[in-house]
């Protein structure tokens, strides 16, 4: 998770709550009203809502991070981030992450203003990378049939300190989710770069318009 530009709000009372009601609308925008009725979905959020805070890092424990691979399964199931393998890590990653994007149609179509500005970021100065979570944690879930869908679609690769092994994050909208998860979780920090703040924008304008699961759900099933 980007750390240098947040801000230092807490998470506590009203703050997580307010993460919580964030977190679910998001949901119903940009995946539909049947994930919100999906009961694996609603297991793992009620571990994600535990009262009792993470002291995992950024609030990455277990059940953070099986929240977030499934909402990432979802992504792409729904065209909503690169299918194709993570092949580096950090060196080149944007420039490996934006070619993918450019042609990620249902991300662009949904989100366009937050597309175009993943698809601007090239360098580690303006954007995100990783979400800073260890994965390691979490490898003994991974069923052994998941392992080569695991590897080719979830893009776990070690940090730039080869300390742990962490996410790289499929583009704005990913880190967006993430970050609310983290912030659920008692990680106390909001992102407050550009992307973040559209991506946030466009799932409330969608909320508003009331237009957003019946869209989501015609995604869907056009996508399977």
């Amino acid at each position: 998770m980007t750390i240098c530009k947040t801000s230092g709000a807490s998470v506590k009372g009203q703050g997580r709550e307010e993460a919580i009601a964030r977190f679910h609308r998001a949901i119903t925008a940009v995946f539909g009203v049947s994930l919100r009725n999906d009961k694996t979905f609603a297991a793992l959020c009620d571990a994600v809502e535990s009262p009792i805070k993470s002291k995992a890092k950024y609030g990455g424990d277990e059940s953070a991070i099986e929240l977030m691979r499934y909402l990432r399964k979802k992504m792409i199931k729904y065209g909503l981030a690169p299918k194709e393998p993570l092949k580096q890590g950090e060196k080149g990653f944007y420039r490996f992450r934006t070619e993918l994007l450019r042609n990620t149609v249902g991300f662009k179509d949904r989100f366009p203003e937050t597309w175009k500005l993943d698809c601007e970021i090239r360098n580690p100065n303006c954007g995100y990378m990783e979400d800073g979570w260890d994965y390691r944690i979490a490898r003994l879930s991974i069923k052994p049939e998941e392992d080569r869908e695991t590897k080719e679609t979830e893009w776990l690769g070690l940090d730039k300190e080869g300390a742990i092994l962490t996410h790289f994050y499929y583009n704005e909208l990913d880190h967006y989710l993430t970050n609310l998860v983290g912030r659920i979780r008692g990680y106390c920090r909001s992102a407050k770069e550009e992307g973040y703040r559209t991506i946030e924008r466009e799932i409330e304008e969608d909320n508003q318009s009331g237009a957003s699961a019946e869209a989501s759900e015609r995604e869907m099933h056009s996508c399977v």
